[in-house]
């Protein structure tokens, strides 16, 4: 935890250099220890038909670096009903701190409120929750339209009146926040406010922002009571009464206007001070990554306390300052926003019209890479709504609790005004989102760990000799991993394997591959007793939208899971380091294949020699007419290679359509061989295991010969068919599907419309969608995509950079035709 040296100019009342409680920074160095993971989902859009697909870019922020964080592989992504009833959960695969997915929204969901929320099982470590939730509104065919009129106007809104610090004392300038909403939890402006006493005199109005925020400063007496009124453009007044204040004690004002320091004053009145005479308070003020603590002691002569604080000295964005008793009691606690540098940015969008799509040319305005999502939807769209923004949730949301609206354009190119809103909105979020109980009382145990995968174990009923090589095959018949069985026992660690998919099991035995069957025992692949802890509490009121009929509004298309299309295309295989006139070219279809026979089997008959090394891995010696001495620089000496060539790497994996699998087995390889071999052009000489599990059968074309290189005399090229034919092939070894896992990325594709020009899909249809761009430093990308007869467009994208610079951007774009 880093303790900041920013100097503190006196104001009023002289501090002292009293030394801080040391108890105060243990709690809190103890509390922040531990990092905190956040996540965020970019959605695709807020509102959906029934029946469509809601999709999402994962982004998990790690709050001490504010930068993605790598650790975490898995993502929990639910989804709950109004009443907090978990509906969905998903697992998916986390790779750098990003990921992707979709949530099929069918007919089981009739209700028109449901609550997403992603989390890591890291974040159960902390009381405070940091989980990523956003409302979702579905709309059911099932359901008809209707308008809900309140029973009293008043319950429309939500309006609040929050002192600054926390509470009120009397016979002091008080500094109240104001705070009024309406039903769909969006800010009311008021134009025209009056604060009234008990007899009904006005004694001072006030107003608010656009926003529904504002403040004002006021003297209360003790046991007085004032109301403050709202008079509305609608005509409606709403009322609500200060809470009393209290007769004895202290209160905060916290001015950050100024450009250069923040000014904090405590206050207090005349009937404390022989309370207070002596006493050492001291204000903290803090981020959860670094704090800086000052104390200070009360005389009998002054009742206000000022401390001005450099703001260039303090973090950027959100700092809590909170004022503590001399029994380490918080008293007083207020947000404030420091901007200090650049946040946000933005990348620089064009866009024409080509002859079959809609060219969208973005460049990156940065000296670093990018990573960014995009949403395209009509222009007149209404079912965008995201509660919060990516700079939002990183930046606001792990230190307040209340709802950020519009938060993000505060922080967008700030100006003084827009700067002055953020403050207000601070002001009335009152407490942070830290509770000190638990700070003091509860510091976080690290009962649940970063979690990479899943780890699977397997057991066989049957006996299965110690140390025997176990084969592991995807659905496409290729090769994940290899293991070894012991005690009729094995484990898979850190599998990514997707749920639905299959996988096979082989056992190697002195005839070749005998298929097993093992029992398998998956880890940890959901989070038990997720809950919702933020639903909002709020009145609900259906637009008077009428939908018409569904069959109507979409085209009669069944939407499939996956779909595969397969373009007869002639095979052009292209070996990768030599030219394939220099070599024998053969297509298996024209091969005599018994039953049963192996790419290794074949190579044999070919006249390459296997022998083993000490690790039983094979090793492939050129055919008779090619031996000879290899030379290699990396070599001091000529070396003849034989059957004592030492292979490496067993346990590499091969990356499948349903595994993510470890790194390729296409490392960099500098050592000779007499061949090398390659695999749909990935070299796999370090792991020429493989051929022993690879079926002629399955491959297309093979081709090898004599080549001109210091790393080699020959070369083999295998060539896999393609994989709808390799699912035709009937499988020799024991198949399981696989029921747990993490969910399969699907390929992005919108239901077809009737009509794209009807209200329906102008409203509420989507356009595009593109979950993962990426750009280097200074660089450019081109998206396409098919602009459904639409003329203008909004573009929203959420992205960060490899330093944690975030993007949030809304564009309208009316494209031009590029003649």
């Amino acid at each position: 935890m880093k303790k900041l040296l920013f100097a503190l100019s006196l104001g009023i009342a002289t501090m002292t250099n009293a030394q801080t409680n040391q108890n105060l920074h243990e709690a809190y160095d103890s509390y922040f220890q531990n990092t905190r993971e956040i996540p965020h989902l970019h959605l695709n859009k807020t509102t959906f038909f029934n029946g469509e697909e809601l999709w999402f870019k994962a982004y998990v922020l790690e709050q001490n670096s504010e930068k993605l964080h790598p650790t975490s592989t898995n993502l929990y992504v639910s989804l709950f009903d109004s009443t907090g009833k978990l509906q969905r959960q998903q697992l998916v695969a986390l790779k750098n701190g990003m990921g992707q997915g979709s949530i099929a929204l069918d007919s089981t969901l009739t209700a028109d409120k449901y609550y997403l929320k992603a989390s890591t099982n890291w974040m159960r470590n902390f009381g405070d929750d940091t989980s990523y939730s956003q409302e979702i509104t579905l709309i059911n065919s099932s359901e008809k339209s209707s308008t809900a009129l309140a029973k009293d106007q008043n319950d429309y809104y939500e309006f609040k009146l929050l002192p600054e610090g926390g509470q009120l004392v009397a016979n002091i300038q008080n500094n109240v926040g104001i705070l009024l909403k309406d039903q769909n939890n969006m800010g009311v402006a008021i134009e025209e406010g009056f604060i009234k006493n008990a007899a009904g005199k006005i004694i001072k109005e006030f107003n608010t922002n656009e926003f529904g925020l504002g403040s004002t400063v006021i003297a209360i007496e003790r046991d007085e009571k004032l109301y403050f009124e709202a008079h509305l453009k609608n005509g409606i007044i709403l009322k609500e009464e200060l809470v009393a204040p209290q007769p004895l004690g202290i209160g905060i004002r916290v001015v950050n206007s100024h450009k250069d320091n923040i000014n904090i004053t405590v206050k207090t009145n005349e009937a404390s001070l022989p309370l207070l005479d002596k006493k050492t308070y001291t204000i903290l003020i803090h981020n959860t990554r670094a704090y800086r603590s000052q104390p200070f002691t009360f005389n009998l002569k002054n009742k206000q306390y000022t401390l001005l604080v450099p703001k260039n000295q303090l973090p950027n964005g959100v700092s809590i300052i909170t004022v503590f008793d001399e029994e380490n009691r918080p008293l007083l606690e207020r947000s404030i926003f420091n901007y200090r540098s650049q946040i946000s940015h933005e990348l620089i969008l064009k866009s024409e019209i080509h002859s079959d799509s809609i060219a969208l040319s973005i460049q990156n305005p940065l000296n670093e890479k990018v990573h960014f999502s995009t949403s395209i939807l009509p222009l007149k769209t209404k079912a965008y709504n995201p509660t919060n923004s990516i700079i939002t949730n990183f930046l606001l949301r792990p230190y307040l609790r209340g709802n950020l609206q519009q938060a993000a354009d505060y922080l967008k190119n700030p100006d003084h005004q827009k700067l002055k809103n953020l403050d207000l909105l601070m002001l009335t979020q009152g407490w942070s989102k830290y509770r000190w109980h638990q700070i003091f009382n509860n510091p976080p145990t690290s009962n649940f760990h970063f979690e990479n995968g899943i780890d699977i174990r397997g057991f066989f009923n049957t006996s299965i000799p110690d140390n025997s090589l176990l084969l592991v095959y995807s659905d496409d018949g290729k090769v994940m991993t290899q293991t070894t069985v012991v005690n009729n026992q094995f484990l898979l660690p850190m599998t990514f394997v997707t749920k639905h998919s299959q996988m096979s099991f082989a056992i190697k035995t002195k005839k070749g591959y005998k298929p097993v069957t093992p029992v398998l025992q998956f880890g940890k692949n959901s989070l038990a007793n997720d809950q919702l802890t933020n639903i909002p509490q709020q009145k609900r009121y259906k637009l008077a939208y009428q939908l018409p009929d569904m069959e109507r509004t979409f085209k009669a298309t069944e939407i499939l899971d996956e779909v595969t299309v397969t373009k007869k295309v002639k095979s052009k295989h292209q070996p990768a380091y030599t030219s394939p006139g220099l070599l024998t070219r053969k297509k298996t279809d024209q091969l005599s294949k018994s039953s049963g026979e192996t790419v290794l089997n074949y190579l044999n008959y070919q006249g390459y020699r296997t022998t083993y090394n000490n690790e039983e891995n094979i090793v492939l010696q050129a055919r008779a007419g090619n031996r000879g001495t290899l030379q290699n620089s990396s070599f001091s000496n000529s070396t003849n290679f034989g059957a004592g060539n030492q292979l490496t790497h067993r346990r590499n994996s091969v990356a499948s359509d349903d595994v993510i699998a470890s790194p390729d087995l296409a490392s960099e390889n500098t050592n000779s061989y007499q061949v090398r071999i390659f695999l749909d052009n990935i070299e796999i000489t370090e792991n020429s295991w493989m051929l022993e599990s690879i079926y002629l059968d399955e491959i297309d074309e093979i081709f090898y010969g004599r080549v001109y290189e210091l790393r080699s005399l020959e070369h083999i090229y295998l060539y896999r068919k393609p994989l709808n034919q390799l699912r035709k092939i009937h499988r020799r070894n024991a198949s399981i599907t696989i029921d747990k896992g993490f969910e399969k990325i699907k390929e992005y594709y919108s239901p077809e419309f009737n009509s794209y020009t009807s209200p329906e899909f102008q409203h509420f249809g989507a356009i595009y969608w593109q979950p993962e761009t990426h750009i280097s430093a200074k660089g450019s990308q081109q998206l396409h995509f098919d602009g459904k007869l639409q003329q203008e467009f909004l573009i929203f994208i959420e992205g960060i950079s490899e330093s944690g610079q975030f993007f949030s951007q809304k564009l309208h774009i009316a494209p031009k035709r590029n003649f």
